[in-house]
């Protein structure tokens, strides 16, 4: 129902594990914190929650290779985070004014694209 509203959204998990060892002192718990790096869905790509699981198993993984003799024992906290994705597209809006002090060097070109002028000229070049 998001992605009807946005048209595109990048989704990370970002969870809590609780893991356990034995000691001689008795049992001791500590909490992992892992994150998914995000991932972008519209409606030509939906979430990919295969990738999230593989990911998510190999923090699990690589955090318990260190030989502590951590387990996994339960999920303590899980977080599916989405925010609303708008790249930056074309148009007279995505010009940006040079800053004067830039400007004064002469230096640099900043074209301003009010017509698509520049979009036509490299569409006829290829």
């Amino acid at each position: 129902m998001f992605i009807c509203v946005c048209s595109s959204v990048k989704v990370h998990v970002r969870t809590s594990a609780s893991f356990t060892r034995d000691v001689e002192e008795g049992r001791q718990r500590i909490l992992g914190h892992f994150v998914t790096p995000p991932q972008l869905v519209n409606l030509s790509t939906p979430l990919d929650v295969g990738a999230i699981a593989a990911n998510l198993n190999t923090q699990i993984d690589h955090f318990n290779s260190k030989g502590s003799g951590w387990q996994f024992d339960h999920i303590v906290r899980f977080e599916l985070v989405i925010t609303e994705y708008r790249p930056l597209c074309g148009g007279s809006s995505s010009y940006v004014e040079t800053p004067k002090r830039i400007a004064d060097k002469h230096c640099i070109i900043n074209v301003k694209n009010d017509q698509g002028v520049i979009k036509n000229a490299f569409c006829g070049v290829y």
